[in-house]
């Protein structure tokens, strides 16, 4: 297939590619915020926050 047949027929699918585009670049922006690590706590910090909320609930249960 020649270039020049490939190009002519660009017209038939390039408006599928166009509205593919909006949900492509939602899951790029989604795998890179994975990869990144974006959102995730340490465990520590989970741990911590998790036992200040315990100490708090038993405060407010015991007065």
């Amino acid at each position: 297939m020649t270039a020049h047949v490939l190009l002519a027929h660009v017209g038939h699918w390039i408006w599928q590619l166009a509205m593919f585009a909006p949900i492509l670049l939602v899951v790029v922006g989604l795998l890179i915020q994975r990869i990144r690590g974006g959102g995730e706590t340490e465990p520590d910090d989970a741990d911590a926050e998790e036992a200040r909320a315990q100490r708090e609930l038993d405060e407010i249960l015991g007065s």
